[in-house]
């Protein structure tokens, strides 16, 4: 009969850590006391406590869970696959069902910005396509981001900066494609990069429309101009009474007229909203955490006088409803912006004096 395979010692990492603390605080108490010869204990036994204290630190050190040292993504890829997800019993689940839930596919897609962020050795990373597509499927216009699915190396993460660039036409294969957590795009984990230079006639076409500016006019709010330097589009409208700058915050026409839909009451009510968000940053600015950087005539101020300096110059449109009203700032705060953001339905949400 074979005997049963050796169990290893498992131990909770904050108990690992206790006991090996623990076990060097004996070995060290034990070698004072052996030159100090505290209680009259004979050398030996000071010496046998030394050396059970060592031990048991040894045990505890080899049970304490140390984060992985970075490595190349291929490397990390295989660790993740050869240690992969367990069941409550230990045992590794189904590899079908592995298969099935974390299909691989291949995406070829128009590369928008990518970046991500990282502390110390750990960094993670994530590109962001636009538009995109599973390769011999239909062109996707919404956003695909794939994430990296652990931490690399702070070199590693520069040279995936300096390699996808915008306006980049780039193949990966992803696993667990699902929707956003957030807004109306798609999300992936990065399984492999197949190619930063692929070709695709439909991408092709959408990288060249977007490298043109060009106008579109948007019904009850104004023309606005397409720039490509900038990725986003912009121009003047009337709002309120006065002309003021509008931004959207996007380089697609159907986002364009997504986030003008949800913002439109805006424009339809620019009165009652011009006075709302006036309202808000007259009080907002005379908090402690702003009233310090006004200038002292501004501060002195009644409400209504206060208000009538604070003119909007300046919309951004932005995604969910957003928005931030931008103020000219001269007679307010020395080189300073000041902004208010908003939200439709929300209401006006908090200021930014920068």
């Amino acid at each position: 009969m074979n005997a049963p395979p050796a169990q290893d010692i498992h131990m909770p990492p904050t108990f690992a850590k206790l006991l090996f603390r623990l076990s060097l605080g004996i070995a060290m108490l034990s070698l004072f006391g052996l030159f100090q010869g505290l209680g009259g204990i004979a050398a030996s036994s000071w010496g046998w406590m030394i050396g059970a204290g060592l031990v048991l630190a040894w045990i505890a050190h080899g049970r304490i869970e140390k984060p992985a040292a970075p490595g190349d993504f291929a490397r990390m890829l295989n660790d993740r696959q050869a240690n992969g997800p367990r069941d409550a019993s230990g045992q590794a689940p189904d590899t079908e069902s592995i298969n099935r839930d974390r299909q691989t596919v291949t995406v070829i897609g128009l590369s928008g910005a990518s970046g991500g962020s990282g502390m110390g050795r750990d960094w993670k990373w994530h590109v962001a396509l636009k538009p995109w597509r599973i390769k011999g499927e239909r062109l996707q216009t919404s956003e695909l981001e794939v994430c990296m699915p652990g931490a690399i190396s702070k070199k590693a993460f520069d040279k995936l900066q300096e390699d996808f660039q915008r306006e980049q036409i780039v193949e990966l294969q992803v696993v667990d494609l699902r929707d956003a957590s957030y807004g109306n795009g798609k999300e992936a984990e990065l399984a492999a990069i197949l190619t930063r230079d692929a070709t695709d006639e439909e991408l092709l076409q959408a990288l060249a429309d977007r490298s043109k500016p060009f106008d579109i006019d948007i019904e009850g709010i104004g023309k606005l101009a397409y720039d490509p330097e900038e990725g986003h589009f912009i121009g003047t409208v009337a709002w309120a009474g006065s002309q003021v700058r509008l931004l959207v915050e996007t380089d697609d026409r159907e986002e364009l007229c997504r986030y003008s839909d949800a913002l439109r009451p805006l424009f339809t009510d620019a009165t009652s909203w011009n006075k709302t968000i006036r309202e808000y940053a007259a009080d907002a600015l005379l908090k402690e955490e702003h009233a310090s950087l006004l200038k002292s005539t501004y501060r002195s101020l009644d409400k209504q006088q206060r208000m009538q300096k604070l003119v909007v110059e300046m919309l951004t449109l932005m995604e969910d409803g957003d928005f931030l009203a931008s103020f000219a700032a001269d007679e307010i705060a020395d080189d300073l912006e000041i902004h208010a953001l908003g939200n439709i339905p929300e209401g006006m949400l908090s200021m930014e004096i920068y």
